[in-house]
């Protein structure tokens, strides 16, 4: 959808079905003892319980309203033989044990175009992880130590103001053919820092449709201190994107 200059109609377009396939890295450092964290792509399908991603954007003039969301629910299941002393009962039974966790981002943004090819844009972002370890004992195989339930190993669910600029060039017959760099920035907020870069090529169909895929880079980095310790999380998401615009 172009950036059309003196068009006070108003213009939407939703951004569904909409697919990112990101891998997921990054590292936790706690006082300076760090691990590493690398899940690829084929191992987040592999256990995905849940996962959406959408985009809506209402415009009039040069306006427009924005509403971005996307959610990743995996999990994965391992089982525990216990742990059993010579002589002794079970001092643990055999579990099985489920990580649950879940990223999520949503945006709502307010973009102003300056001209046909350029926008600044500005808003909130909401981001946080939820991870639990939830147990379920083997009655076949119990023990004399019983295991929590559930344990709630992180629930963040942070806010961020960010500002950003949109790059486009159409190009093409009719410019049906679209190049689009999108960036923003943290301003501030509960992370230490935010980012967030997306280009990608569109081509419109008709005057209802479009296709587009490209390639997205999100990362957030924060630092909080908890008593005398210093815990600090990098996290990024990158992958390709690929997605049906509606445009009515």
């Amino acid at each position: 959808w172009e950036r059309e200059a003196g068009t006070d109609d108003w213009m939407f377009v939703l951004n569904f079905p909409m697919l990112w396939l990101p891998d997921v890295g990054g590292e936790i450092d706690v006082d300076g003892s760090r691990i590493d964290v690398d899940i690829p792509i084929g191992d987040i399908l592999d256990n995905l319980d849940m996962g959406y991603i959408g985009e809506f954007y209402a415009r009039k003039g040069p306006w427009t309203l924005g509403v971005r969301t996307m959610y990743l629910g995996v999990s994965q299941d391992t089982r525990t033989d216990g742990l059993v002393l010579p002589g002794l009962p079970p001092l643990i039974g055999r579990y099985k044990i489920t990580v649950e966790s879940s990223l999520f981002t949503s945006d709502v943004i307010v973009d102003y175009n300056l001209n046909p090819n350029v926008g600044l844009y500005t808003g909130v972002r909401r981001s946080g992880i939820t991870m639990d370890i939830r147990t379920r004992e083997n009655p076949d195989f119990p023990g004399i130590i019983e295991l929590p339930r559930k344990v709630e190993v992180a629930d963040e669910e942070l806010f961020d103001w960010i500002g950003g600029v949109v790059l486009e060039y159409p190009f093409g017959g009719e410019g049906r053919w679209r190049a689009v760099v999108e960036a923003d920035t943290l301003l501030a907020g509960d992370n230490d820092r935010n980012y967030q870069v997306n280009a990608f090529l569109s081509h419109r169909f008709n005057e209802r449709h479009a296709l587009w895929f490209g390639y997205r880079y999100l990362r957030m980095v924060q630092e909080v201190s908890t008593g005398d310790s210093s815990v600090e999380t990098d996290f990024s998401q990158s992958g390709p994107t690929l997605g049906w615009a509606f445009i009515f």
